[in-house]
């Protein structure tokens, strides 16, 4: 799917019918690609966009990870292997990439690290590094500033189909939309269909929206789970509380305690895997 003509976004079948992982390529007099979808992707979907673009898997020079979670590095392996590209990543993402190099055949030489603010040119393209954290500590926007354009991986997930989903941190991921919402920006190229982004492409007013509703979707997950012990009237394991609320991804659940608490609305009891939670 072009998003201009020059950067194009391949939808890379994941998990259901209709849902896919988002992989941003940037073909320029070389190719960099943003992700690389999980193991099966260049097979299925990348390597005939390319052939369908009339380029080859030998051109990519450059692949950079917007995080590291299995549904966006899994095809490093494959694509290492079918070129010379160099693999940058942030900095917080590293050990991660390395134990994948150690477990598959590509030089773990080939890892370059990122860091926040840092000035990229890939494939013809001055690319800005965003640090993005909340939805993992080592998420990364990429912002292409000339064409008021940012690549997000998972960084900006929307509100509704219980949305966003945190391995990391609320607080994080809620200034990282901020300082996103400040940005004069006309497209999103996303990690997933997330809500407002069928298609994973996201253009014109829609993108201020969807920015203002990932905020508006942690407030609202934190609002669940404090109703939810409030209205149990005692501690709650995680356990207990994830039971009381079939709708809210579970890996959700620690990293909003976590930051409720240091909100001050609600009080941990012990720690380790007793830990109770009272509203």
């Amino acid at each position: 799917m072009k998003v201009t003509d020059e950067i194009q976004h391949i939808r890379c079948p994941f998990q259901r019918p209709g849902y896919f992982t988002g992989v941003t390529a940037i073909l320029g007099d070389a190719i960099t690609l943003v992700d690389t979808g999980i193991a099966a992707s260049p097979l299925e979907a990348i390597v005939p966009y390319l052939h369908e673009a009339k380029r080859g898997v030998d051109e990519i020079t450059s692949i950079v990870l917007t995080h590291t979670h299995y549904d966006h590095l899994g095809g490093v392996p494959a694509l290492a292997a079918a070129s010379d590209a160099q693999i940058l990543v942030h900095e917080l993402g590293i050990p991660r990439l390395l134990d994948l190099a150690a477990q598959t055949s590509f030089d773990p030489a080939r890892v370059t690290s990122v860091t926040h603010g840092e000035t990229l040119q890939l494939s013809g393209h001055t690319v800005e590094v965003w640090h993005t954290p909340g939805h993992a500590a080592d998420s990364i926007c990429l912002m292409v500033r000339a064409l008021r354009l940012c690549i997000s991986g998972d960084s900006i997930q929307g509100l509704g189909e219980n949305r966003p989903l945190l391995f990391y941190s609320s607080l994080a991921y809620t200034n990282s939309m901020q300082r996103l919402a400040r940005e004069p920006l006309d497209l999103l190229v996303m990690g997933h269909s997330f809500p407002r982004s069928d298609q994973g492409v996201v253009r014109g007013q829609a993108v201020p929206l969807i920015l203002q509703e990932s905020i508006q979707a942690v407030d609202h997950l934190k609002d669940q789970v404090v109703h939810a012990l409030q209205a149990a009237g005692r501690p709650l394991s995680l356990r207990d509380l994830s039971q009381r609320l079939p709708t809210v991804r579970e890996p959700s659940l620690t990293p909003i305690l976590h930051d409720l608490a240091v909100e001050g609305r609600l009080r941990q009891l012990g720690t380790g895997p007793e830990t109770l939670w009272l509203g």
